[in-house]
């Protein structure tokens, strides 16, 4: 399952949406098996956004979430799936937004509850397996960088 984007709207307007879907999320704090903005684990953080931004019904575990789209061999792009081996597992999932950068809802560590990491995080670039594209937007248009200007509130927070 993959979906084309292009019809539907701008990438621009896409990704928008997603990063003002992704920015009511943060602070949120983890609750395994939750799926709310009163808590949620990282598959159900995922699975929310994925339904608010592009209407698509993911799967609630990161185990049947790993088996969707086509894996990211080159570069990401915003809306990618992240996905990381915790405990000798592949067991969680965050979303790719920009420069290295993804959204979680992390259990550990200095932020708990949904936030932002780099993959150049020695934690996370160590435990990294792959990454899954689930849609596919529509082409970038290299005169309107349009994404780094939205992004940029996402980095600052």
């Amino acid at each position: 399952m993959i979906l084309n984007l292009s019809s539907i709207n701008s990438r621009k307007e896409i990704v928008q949406k997603l990063f003002r879907s992704i920015e009511n999320w943060f602070g949120t704090q983890y609750v395994y098996g939750g799926k709310s903005k009163k808590g949620t684990d990282c598959s159900g953080f995922v699975a929310q956004v994925y339904k608010e931004v592009f209407d698509i019904s993911l799967p609630r575990s990161v185990r049947e979430q790993r088996k969707l789209g086509k894996l990211v061999s080159n570069k990401l792009e915003p809306g990618d799936l992240l996905f990381f081996k915790i405990n000798d597992t592949v067991s969680h999932v965050g979303i790719y937004v920009f420069d290295s950068k993804f959204i979680h809802a992390a259990s550990q560590g200095p932020s708990i509850g949904v936030t932002k990491s780099s993959l150049k995080e020695k934690y996370y670039k160590s435990r990294y397996v792959f990454a899954k594209r689930i849609i596919t937007l529509p082409p970038y248009i290299k005169e309107k960088n349009t994404e780094k200007k939205s992004f940029k509130t996402l980095l600052n927070n």
